[in-house]
Formats: structure tokens, C-alpha cells, sequence
């Protein structure tokens, strides 16, 4: 669905999912829209006509996190049970797995070289894999930061942001951990989180239903949308900085023009 930004109503929906869509993630191009889903499907669609190219049905688990690799090749994804694997973007295939250490992590995001990989959970700490080969890849956890059910990198690649208590957001300092910013505005649990390409604005995704633009330098709101009509479990900004998409548990997928703000 496009959303109108003066009115911020949607006028158009990418159908397809037969369960909650769990995650959404723009390829580096922004000509490709990935999505997950509990119906054990991860589809791709065309970001500009929003038809469907290719769907993967994996009955293994329920796949819930999802995102490119900022090459484009390849796309992370995690399953309910808490299996992280990258998949061959063309083909759907896995390519790497890695060992979850039995927890469950709902999101995976890559920092903006594409040589570190996180996954976040809502029970643990958020774990990150070194990718560079030659590495043993084993696991280093964030262990000051818990309980997080979302993560974004920024792609300036200092920063993060996560869910806090009291429906907060924090945006911290990806080397020390320093919170830097906290963002109040959202009445239920964030579960989605993605930053602009300039890294100044910040997306959100809520129970609350709603999608949340916010200026991180001035803590503020700059946009709310609120035309779903299920919580929202996953929001994605597109490459060029144009285009918003969100999923949400009412099965579908909606994109917004956010070109003007921040202007």
C-alpha cells in the first residue's frame, strides 16, 4: 500500500501472506521488497509494481526476521526457534546457519559494512557474528543490553537503536553502549525499528498499531501513520530515502512517501 503523506492514509496494499507478515526489508537497489511471514513463507515483490516474484516456503519454522545484506546478494533471516541463516537472495537458499545458542531472536540486522551480523531477542541479550572470512564466527553478546525484541543499525555504523521499557526507544553508541538519545511517543510494544539513510530519522513499528517517523536529533516526532489495523511488526525505509514499507499483523504490507520529511 502507498500512503498519502498529506492525508497519511494508505492507497495501496501488497497482498499474499495467509498469516501475520512478520518482517519487511528493502534491497540495497530498492527495487526488491522482502517479507516474512507465519505462513512459512518468505516472498519477494517488485518494490515499484508490487508484484509478487518469488515465494520460499520453509516448513521448518516460522520465519520471522528478515533483512538484505548491503551487497544484495545475500538476505538474513530467523525462525521462531531461533535459527539465523543467510539465503541466497536470487534463490532463496541457505547458504550459512548459525547456532542460536537455543534462544529466539525476532529480528536480525546488518551493520552498514555487511561484516557484522546481529540478531536481537526479548529473553536474552542481542548476539553478533563477525562475517569476514577467516573468522570463527562465534558469537559476542551486548550483555548491558537486554530484553530487546528489534534492533537498527544506523548506516553511518555508530550507532544502534533497541526498544526500551516504558514503550521507549533508545538510539546508544555502537562502540560503548552509551544511550544517546530516547525517543517517548508509542502507547504499546515497539517491534519494529529502521533507520534513514542519512541516518537522522528514525522509523518505528508498534503494537500500538502505528508507524512512527522521528527526528533523532531533536527527539521528536515528525510523522505518525496509523491506517493499519493489526499491530506492526516490522517497518523497512527504502535506499534512496523515498519510500517507508511496514508489515503488520493484519497481513499486509504498506508503503508511505517520506521523501519531505526532515526537509
Amino acid at each position: 500500500m502507498i500512503w498519502d503523506v498529506a492525508t497519511s492514509k494508505a492507497i495501496r496494499t501488497l497482498t499474499g501472506h495467509k498469516d501475520i507478515v512478520w518482517s519487511v526489508a528493502y534491497s540495497p537497489d530498492g527495487k526488491r521488497i522482502a517479507s516474512t511471514g507465519w505462513d512459512d513463507s518468505l516472498r519477494i515483490w517488485d518494490a515499484e509494481t508490487g508484484e509478487l516474484i518469488r515465494e520460499i516456503v520453509d516448513k521448518s519454522g516460522k520465519l520471522m526476521g528478515v533483512v538484505f545484506a548491503p551487497d544484495g546478494k545475500t538476505i538474513a533471516t530467523v525462525k521462531r526457534g531461533g535459527d539465523v541463516e543467510i539465503r541466497d537472495a536470487a534463490t532463496g537458499d541457505v547458504v550459512k546457519a548459525f547456532d542460536a545458542q537455543a534462544a529466539t531472536f525476532p529480528a536480525v540486522a546488518f551493520d552498514a559494512t555487511g561484516k557484522r551480523l546481529f540478531a536481537t531477542s526479548s529473553v536474552t541479550e542481542i548476539i553478533s557474528w563477525n562475517l569476514e572470512p577467516g573468522e570463527d564466527q562465534v558469537p559476542n553478546y551486548f550483555t548491558r543490553v537486554r530484553n530487546h525484541a528489534c534492533m537498527a543499525v544506523s548506516p553511518l555504523g555508530d550507532a544502534f537503536a533497541t526498544p526500551a521499557p516504558g514503550w521507549m526507544i533508545q538510539v546508544r553508541d555502537l562502540k560503548t553502549l552509551a544511550v544517546r538519545r530516547t525517543l517517548l511517543g508509542n502507547s504499546n510494544t515497539v517491534r519494529s525499528l529502521a533507520f534513514s539513510r542519512d541516518g537522522k530519522l528514525l522509523a518505528s513499528g508498534s503494537e500500538d498499531k502505528s508507524v512512527r517517523i522521528w527526528n533523532i536529533a531533536s527527539e521528536k516526532q515528525e510523522r505518525v501513520f496509523t491506517d493499519h489495523t493489526g499491530a506492526v511488526w516490522s517497518v523497512a525505509c527504502s535506499p534512496d530515502g523515498r519510500w517507508l514499507a511496514s508489515a503488520s499483523e493484519d497481513m499486509t504490507i504498506r508503503i508511505v512517501l517520506i521523501d519531505d520529511i526532515g526537509e
